[in-house]
């Protein structure tokens, strides 16, 4: 008999007054905070406008995408380390998709073997500093206008050894 197996570990930790869902592959690590995984139900994408060529897309999220990296390169400062490969952490964050504002849900995905560079202090206050630049997404065009958020993503990076 066949029994189903999950490839993650899943866990919850708690850092100050914030709770986080940790997952565990044998590749990647995901941290979301509690605000996140209680909007994913109600959560929808952005996606081009009728007629917005993928040049006007791209262009119109870049400012946004690039605040939300500016801003995690600030808590984690992964282009000062350098590693044997380039890794990569992921920065989803939700936004109202009525007032376009940061809506404070975070979920981060990067490789474990930069585990020991995103601890939950720094994700806390990566948190902190996401909620009081007054992110605004500005334009949008989400994909379910009955849900009440939308996710945009932003990226950090690590250095490769030369």
């Amino acid at each position: 008999m066949l029994s189903a197996q999950t490839t993650y570990q899943t866990w919850t930790e708690k850092y100050i007054d914030e709770e986080y869902v940790i997952k565990a592959s044998k590749y990647s690590y995901e941290i979301t905070n509690r605000t996140y995984n209680h909007v994913m139900s109600n959560t929808t994408a952005d996606y081009m406008f009728d007629g917005e060529s993928i040049l006007d897309y791209r262009k119109r999220r870049t400012e946004l995408i690039e605040a939300i990296s500016k801003i995690a390169n600030e808590v984690f400062h992964l282009n000062q380390i350098y590693t044997s490969r380039i890794y990569h952490v992921s920065v989803a964050c939700t936004f109202d998709s009525l007032t376009k504002d940061y809506a404070g849900g975070i979920c981060l995905t990067f490789n474990k073997e930069i585990k020991e560079y995103i601890t939950l202090q720094k994700v806390y206050l990566l948190e902190k500093k996401l909620l009081e630049s007054g992110l605004n997404a500005g334009r949008t065009n989400v994909a379910d206008s009955s849900k009440k958020y939308f996710t945009m993503e932003g990226s950090d990076s690590t250095n490769k050894k030369e």
